[in-house]
C-alpha cells in the first residue's frame, strides 16, 4: 500500500537513519502514529519514534506532494498559555 500515513512513516524513518543515528537499516526504526488530520487539505500526522532516538515528527503532506518535516525531542517541554 501506499497511503498517506505509510510514506509518512517511511519518510520519517529515512530521515532518523540519514540524520540521526548510524542505523543502517530503515526497519530497525521503531515509528508510529501517533495522530493524524487534516490542515487546509494537506496531511497532517504526528508519529512517534522511540528507537534508537526518542523523537515526535510532525509530516504535512499537501495535494501537490510537498512534504514538510518537523522534529521535536521526546523530553522536550512545551508550555501553552490559555486564557
Amino acid at each position: 500500500m501506499n497511503r498517506p500515513v505509510d510514506r509518512a512513516i517511511r519518510l520519517v524513518r529515512t530521515y532518523v537513519v540519514s540524520h540521526l543515528t548510524c542505523t543502517p537499516d530503515v526497519l530497525d526504526i521503531e515509528a508510529h502514529l501517533v495522530m493524524q488530520g487534516e490542515v487546509n487539505g494537506a496531511f497532517d500526522f504526528i508519529i512517534a519514534v522511540t528507537y534508537p532516538v526518542s523523537y515526535y515528527f510532525r509530516v504535512v503532506m499537501d495535494e501537490a506532494d510537498q512534504t514538510t518535516i518537523y522534529a521535536f525531542k521526546l523530553d522536550d517541554k512545551i508550555t501553552v498559555n490559555t486564557r
